[in-house]
């Protein structure tokens, strides 16, 4: 466990349930935290994200009309979550699926992690995003084809 030592009128000053910790307020990490705004400001990562994120949430979404394996397309930004299913009757997860589309991803050199999700970095180009899609497409093909 923790404990840290004061005195009592700073503790009595804190609000029932709040704490002390170890970074607050610590100011190279304010700092290094300005920082970093400053400079997602500049890139403008947050439009970025949009902005690819919908290129990919479009693509997805194609992918799921054309491909019976595909179940659901969940996504804000680029906060990207995929159903692999058995058949879009029964919507039964294929979590043997899931694993063999998402490792040929990864063979491919697509970072995923192996999960059915994906959260790509905000600095993501749409080029870096329809290749990656490519593959994606490619590796959905494969398994659809092995299950054959």
């Amino acid at each position: 466990g923790n404990a840290i030592v004061t005195r009592k009128e700073i503790a009595a000053a804190l609000p029932p349930g709040s704490g002390i910790h170890s970074y607050a307020a610590n100011a190279m990490v304010c700092s290094a935290i300005i920082a970093t705004i400053d400079y997602m400001n500049e890139l403008d990562l947050v439009n970025n994200s949009d902005k690819v994120g919908e290129i990919i949430t479009k693509r997805l979404l194609e992918f799921q009309s054309e491909h019976e394996m595909i179940g659901s397309v969940q996504a804000k930004g680029m906060n990207i979550g995929v159903t692999v299913v058995k058949d879009k009757a029964s919507r039964e997860l294929d979590r043997e699926a899931t694993m063999k589309i998402f490792l040929k991803w990864f063979q491919k050199g697509v970072l995923n992690y192996g999960y059915s999700w994906t959260s790509p970095p905000l600095c993501l180009t749409k080029e870096h995003a329809e290749t990656s899609l490519d593959l994606l497409e490619e590796s959905i093909k494969e398994v659809e084809k092995e299950s054959k």
